[in-house]
């Protein structure tokens, strides 16, 4: 049974590919890390209170409903996110900072 047949599913897609519950920055990954966490629908919505109840209930349904697609949707969210961390360390890395630090911290201490 698909429940969005007979409720309005409460996500949308943004930028990026980015499944947000509709009108919020709440992500669906967000909902359903806390539930896979064992945290009840009502603490969910304490903790993004931009999400009403009913919405909340909604995304979760959503998700154990189609629970294949949306843990594929997680998956790539991870590797995606974990690409970029890799081209941030890649440009940026940990020791390519601390020497600029060090050298602006030189420069600071030199005579002009």
């Amino acid at each position: 049974m698909d429940i969005s047949s007979h409720f309005p599913m409460p996500l949308a897609k943004h930028e990026g590919g980015i499944i947000r519950v509709r009108g919020t920055r709440v992500s669906l990954d967000s909902i359903v890390y806390a539930y896979n966490d064992g945290i009840p629908p009502e603490e969910i919505v304490s903790r993004f209170p931009s999400v009403n109840l009913a919405d909340t209930y909604l995304v979760v349904g959503y998700y154990l409903c189609n629970k294949e697609a949306v843990d594929e949707y997680l998956t790539r969210r991870e590797a995606d996110a974990e690409d970029l961390q890799r081209e941030v360390e890649a440009v940026q890395s940990p020791a390519a900072r601390r020497e600029q630090l060090m050298a602006r911290l030189q420069d600071r201490r030199s005579p002009s």
